[in-house]
C-alpha cells in the first residue's frame, strides 16, 4: 500500500472522526446539523470496507478471530473501566439487563449509545470472507453483472436481517459491502472505478434527496408503510455516506506534491488512535459524566473535552497494548493463530 493511498485514506479517517465528535456536540446542543455530521459513522464503514477489499483471505477463521480481537480487546478494557465508574458514581444508570447486553454486544449502557457501532463492525467482519469469495468469483464479469451481484447480496441481507434479526440496520452494513466490492473490483479489474462510482452515487443521492423533500413537503404518510419510509431514510443516509467517502477519495487522490510524498504527524496520530478516540469521547459529551456543563463557555467546555478525550484515548491504547502483549499474543501463539 503506497504512501499516497495511506494519506488519502488517513485524511478521510481524520475527517470522519471529526464529524462524529462534532455530531455529538451538535446533538448535545440540539443543533440542526446533527444529522449531517452523523454521516461520519457511515464513512467509517466505507473506509473499513475499502481497506478490507484489498486483503487476501486465505484462512477465514484466523481472519475473523484477528479482526474480532482488534475491536473487542479495546471495547472490553473500556467497558470494564466504565462499569466500575458507573457502579461507584452513577449506579442508577446500570441495570442487570443493560450490563449483560453490553457484554454480549446486543445493547449499550445508558449514556454510551455510540457503542452500537461495535456489533455492526463485527458483523461486517463476519461477512467479509463470504464477500471475498463471492466477489472473487464474479470479479472478471462485466461491470453491470458485478453491480447486479452487489445489489443481490444487499437485497438478501436486507430480507434475512429484517426477517430474523431486529437489531441491525442493513443500510449501515451496506456502506461496508458497497465499498468492499468497489475496492475488490479496483484491485483486480479497474483502477479507475472510483470516479465513475462517485458520479453514480452522487446522482443517486440527489434523486433520493429529491424524494425526501417531496415526501416532507407533501407530508406523505401512508398507513401501514412506516417500515418502508424508515428503510428509505436509512438507505438515503447510507447513500450520502458512500457519496461523501467517494467524493473525498476522488478529491484527495488528485492532490499532488507534499501531500503524496510527506509523512504527516496528525494523520499518523489519527490512524493509530481514531478507534480509541471514538470509544472514549462520548463519555464526556452525552453521558451522565458530561463536561459540557463544566463552565458557562461552550468553547472552553469543548476544548477541555477534546483534551481529556485525547488523554483517555492514549491511556486506553497503552493499556490495550500491554494486555495484548502480556496476555493475548502468548495465547494466540500457543493456538497457532
Amino acid at each position: 500500500m503506497n504512501l499516497k493511498h495511506n494519506n488519502v485514506i488517513s485524511t478521510i479517517r481524520a475527517i470522519a472522526m471529526s464529524m462524529i465528535m462534532i455530531c455529538h456536540f451538535c446533538e448535545y446542543m440540539n443543533s440542526k446539523w446533527t444529522s449531517f455530521f452523523n454521516l461520519g459513522v457511515q464513512i467509517f464503514f466505507c473506509i473499513s470496507g475499502y481497506l478490507y477489499g484489498k486483503k487476501e483471505i486465505c484462512d477465514e477463521l484466523k481472519f475473523v478471530l484477528h479482526s474480532f480481537k482488534k475491536i473487542l480487546l479495546s471495547y472490553y478494557v473500556y467497558l470494564f473501566a466504565i462499569l466500575i465508574i458507573y457502579a461507584i458514581f452513577a449506579r442508577d444508570y446500570l441495570t442487570f439487563k443493560s450490563i449483560i447486553f453490553a457484554l454480549v454486544g446486543s445493547g449499550t449502557l445508558n449514556g454510551l449509545g455510540h457503542l452500537w457501532f461495535i456489533p455492526y463492525i463485527l458483523f461486517c467482519y463476519l461477512l467479509t470472507p463470504f464477500l471475498f469469495h463471492i466477489g472473487k468469483r464474479f470479479i472478471t464479469r462485466p461491470t453491470n453483472q458485478y453491480v447486479i451481484l452487489c445489489t443481490i447480496v444487499l437485497l438478501l441481507m436486507q430480507i434475512t436481517i429484517f426477517s430474523y434479526f431486529g437489531y441491525f440496520k442493513v443500510a449501515w452494513i451496506a456502506c461496508y459491502i458497497v465499498s468492499y466490492f468497489i475496492s475488490l473490483r479496483m484491485q483486480y479489474v479497474n483502477q479507475s472505478m472510483i470516479p465513475v462510482m462517485t458520479r453514480c452515487f452522487l446522482c443517486f443521492s440527489v434523486i433520493l434527496y429529491s424524494f425526501h423533500v417531496y415526501f416532507n413537503m407533501n407530508k406523505i404518510v401512508i398507513n401501514g408503510m412506516k417500515t418502508f419510509f424508515d428503510l428509505f431514510y436509512q438507505y438515503e443516509h447510507a447513500c450520502f455516506g458512500i457519496t461523501i467517502f467517494l467524493c473525498l477519495y476522488s478529491f484527495f487522490s488528485k492532490i499532488k506534491g507534499d501531500f503524496i510524498n510527506k509523512r504527516f504527524v496528525l494523520l499518523e496520530f489519527t490512524d493509530t488512535y481514531s478507534y480509541d478516540i471514538f470509544i472514549t469521547h462520548y463519555l464526556y459529551i452525552l453521558s451522565p459524566f458530561t463536561l459540557m456543563k463544566l463552565t458557562n463557555s461552550s468553547f472552553l467546555n469543548i476544548t477541555v473535552i477534546i483534551i481529556v478525550t485525547l488523554m483517555s484515548a492514549l491511556l486506553l491504547h497503552k493499556i490495550v497494548t500491554i494486555v495484548d502483549e502480556k496476555c493475548c499474543i502468548p495465547i494466540w501463539n500457543k493456538l497457532n493463530l
